[in-house]
């Protein structure tokens, strides 16, 4: 059985690093959620962690120590300093990355947090007309090249994780605030009263479950509640996960029900160890 280390990251930085350090080959590392703050998406990771260590290495930023009071003048700086190429194209014209940038992007422009309250241009969007994403270009500009940051930083970590011998799990809770953009983009998710559609969520969950692959040795979600409201539901969910050869597993508490989460093809927890 490996060692399990809870610990929830606070930044990608030289002191996560050293944290590897403490940690014997073999562990498991339970990082925490790496979502956007407030629950925006499971597509984006908090800006928070994006460290100024990584901008001055790249030269995006000079040598001068700035206080965390200017942490965000900061990376608008290095925002300024960067120049486009290949690799950020590519990332960017990621659907799911676009959905992310262009919610944070709505709902500061109404100041609401809702999708549901907002104008019906922005809340039916591409649908909705009148939406000028040309005098937002700028800040738009500014959120993906803060995930690209993100996105580089965390493969960065990951790979250091590995060279060490340390696996690393992520918890994905799910499902997703009705107001948050992962049920915006993939609306309807919920019906009118406010309850989830099981039966087209699990395809919200393979989207997840593909892009968690590429972050982490595991994905930790909450699949008490499909397995309980919705078992049927469950075991396709495994049965197509395993069709597409994914390596990150469904994982549900060790308290749960061993029976009915191995007939739905989820492990306990203990067993990713």
């Amino acid at each position: 059985m490996s060692e399990l280390f809870s610990k929830t990251l606070s930044c990608f930085d030289r002191h996560a690093l050293r944290m590897l350090d403490d940690l014997v080959p073999g562990t498991v590392w339970d990082i925490g959620c790496l979502e956007e703050q407030n629950d925006v998406s499971h597509y984006l990771l908090r800006q928070d962690l994006l460290s100024p260590d990584q901008l001055q290495k790249e030269g995006l930023l000079g040598a001068k120590v700035l206080s965390p009071l200017q942490r965000d003048g900061m990376i608008r700086q290095a925002y300024r300093s960067f120049r486009p190429d290949y690799d950020f194209s590519s990332f960017a014209f990621d659907d799911q990355v676009q959905a992310g940038v262009l919610y944070q992007l709505f709902a500061r422009k109404t100041k609401e947090r809702d999708w549901k309250k907002w104008d019906c241009v922005y809340r039916d969007y591409p649908q909705g007309k009148g939406v000028n994403l040309k005098v937002m270009e700028d800040d738009l500009f500014y959120l993906l090249f803060v995930q690209y940051e993100l996105s580089k930083a965390w493969k960065e970590f990951s790979r250091a994780c590995h060279h060490g011998g340390v696996k690393v799990i992520v918890h994905v809770p799910f499902p997703q605030r009705q107001e948050a953009v992962d049920a915006w983009y993939h609306n309807p998710l919920y019906d009118g009263e406010g309850n989830i559609r099981w039966d087209g969520a699990y395809r919200v969950l393979l989207e997840l479950l593909e892009f968690y692959e590429g972050l982490a040795d595991g994905v930790f979600f909450d699949g008490v509640e499909i397995l309980e409201n919705k078992p049927e539901t469950a075991q396709y969910l495994a049965q197509k996960a395993g069709e597409l050869q994914l390596k990150v597993q469904m994982i549900v508490p060790d308290t749960f029900d061993r029976e009915l989460a191995g007939r739905c093809g989820f492990r306990q927890l203990s067993k990713m160890l």
